[in-house]
């Protein structure tokens, strides 16, 4: 019942799975971002090169030639995660999300995103880092232990929560951000993943008895996207309570109906916010849903 609900029982050579999963992630975020129907995130423009607030992107007149450049980078991307794969594969190493689901609608993928909303306080980098709940002061200790100058210099910079997306913190944390993008966008995503995404697994293993190796890929993403979100408790709460909804003894697509069970009580977890920023999130909610589905309809197909 497990087996047929998280990995749909399609047996596959060791490490094939993994890397067709992982791929097949890459190729819809890449995809995704040319579709040219993903709305702002909640929080106020994150960026100076970003879209201004209340702005629609303009689609491509002529997609094909950027079509042709993902589906070129695509294979460039197999050739080299494949001896990755293989040694991942051969040491059980588990499929570990990326953020493909919440790195677009959380930030646009900016590792210099500064946002602000009345609950969060003013919020940072590609998960948008609250500075309110004391999740920053967290990601400094984890910055220390991985470039201490980095964090010496957002801790001289003051109050993390500047009541904006102005102020000496956010001008700290972007000047870090242009001076290594790549290195410091990679700190954040495993400072959410030790913070936020295994403390969520854990949870999920641990009040439903599902064993790890049985959860896909799709369904660790959208576990990654729940515990940005709503933090690791309220992940495996929402997750649990997703699962208590369905009808297990119907074994037909338990993945998918899962999957439309997390994202339907997801959306009922902002009542108390403005109906503005209700609606942003129902809208953002529907837009990961889609892909989340379309990552677990391509490992069925």
């Amino acid at each position: 019942m497990a087996n047929a609900l998280l990995d749909n029982g399609t047996p596959t050579e060791p490490g094939t799975d993994l890397l067709s999963q992982t791929l097949n992630l890459e190729v819809l975020a890449t995809l995704s971002k040319l579709s040219g129907h993903q709305d702002n995130p909640v929080t106020s423009l994150m960026s100076p090169h970003q879209t201004a607030p209340g702005k629609v992107r303009q689609e491509s007149r002529n997609p094909e030639p950027e079509l042709d450049h993902a589906r070129a980078k695509v294979d460039k991307l197999a050739r080299e995660k494949v001896a990755e794969h293989e040694v991942n594969a051969q040491e059980s190493q588990p499929f570990m999300p990326r953020g493909m689901l919440s790195r677009p609608f959380e930030s646009q993928e900016q590792c210099d995103a500064i946002g602000y909303d009345r609950h969060g306080g003013t919020s940072y980098g590609i998960y948008q880092i609250s500075s309110r709940q004391g999740t920053m002061d967290q990601f400094i200790d984890f910055l220390r232990q991985e470039i201490p100058a980095w964090a010496k210099r957002l801790e001289q910079a003051g109050p993390a929560d500047t009541g904006s997306t102005q102020g000496a913190m956010p001008s700290a944390w972007q000047a870090i951000a242009r001076e290594d993008s790549d290195l410091f966008a990679d700190i954040q995503h495993r400072f959410i993943t030790k913070t936020h995404y295994l403390p969520a697994l854990e949870n999920i293993l641990q009040h439903t008895g599902i064993k790890e190796h049985l959860l896909s890929a799709p369904l660790r993403e959208v576990i990654f996207s729940t515990a940005v979100q709503h933090g690791p408790t309220g992940a495996g709460n929402i997750f649990k309570q997703a699962l208590e909804n369905l009808d297990l003894d119907d074994s037909s697509d338990l993945a998918a109906r899962l999957l439309d069970q997390i994202y339907t009580i997801r959306k009922t977890r902002f009542s108390s916010s403005s109906s503005r920023v209700q609606a942003a999130v129902t809208s953002r909610l529907n837009q990961e849903a889609l892909l989340a589905r379309h990552l677990l309809d391509s490992m069925i197909g």
